[in-house]
């Protein structure tokens, strides 16, 4: 099945979720839940003047034992040089699952496994091991740091460090 599809089915069956979220409080962080935010990439700290990227996620995290979670997310980029990118040519689309660590109230640490689809004139797919820490400036902002793996025969085969705001839905 391809990661368009998947991605698709994701946000489909998530939207009843997400409409029942919005009637309640926040979730716990130790609880199973669905989940959605805006990233805004930067890969400095100016995160107007410097973004890179801004995309949709939305995807779903189940609560394990000792504060680890396993989530599964997908996202897009819903603006491509300024214009609404086109969902159905799959450019900017994104699936992500691993694991997340609630080290304290206001800090998590990630590991996760990426495949997401370049919007280069190859179309190229690349996976990616990615490593985040985030710090809860409340319920609705976090700042993360990402580093992005790549392996060494893919297009995009240097490694990168990226800083995010995001802002939960």
């Amino acid at each position: 099945m391809d990661l368009h599809i998947i991605s698709l089915l994701c946000v489909v069956v998530s939207m009843p979720a997400f409409a029942q979220m919005s009637q309640t409080s926040a979730p716990n962080a130790s609880t199973s839940h669905w989940y959605l935010y805006t990233r805004h990439d930067s890969a400095n700290f100016d995160f107007i003047a410097g973004s890179r990227d801004t995309r949709l996620i939305g995807g779903y995290q189940y609560a394990l034992p000792n504060q680890l979670h396993w989530f599964i997310e997908t996202g897009f980029k819903p603006l491509e040089d300024g214009q609404l990118s086109d969902i159905a040519s799959r450019h900017g689309m994104n699936l992500s699952t691993g694991l997340r660590y609630q080290l304290s109230s206001e800090v998590e640490l990630s590991g996760m496994f990426n495949q997401q689809n370049t919007s280069d004139e190859q179309h190229h797919s690349t996976v990616s091991m990615n490593f985040e820490g985030a710090y809860k400036l409340n319920t609705q902002l976090a700042l993360k740091a990402r580093y992005q793996v790549y392996p060494d025969n893919t297009p995009l085969s240097e490694n990168s460090l990226a800083f995010d705001l995001n802002y939960n839905f």
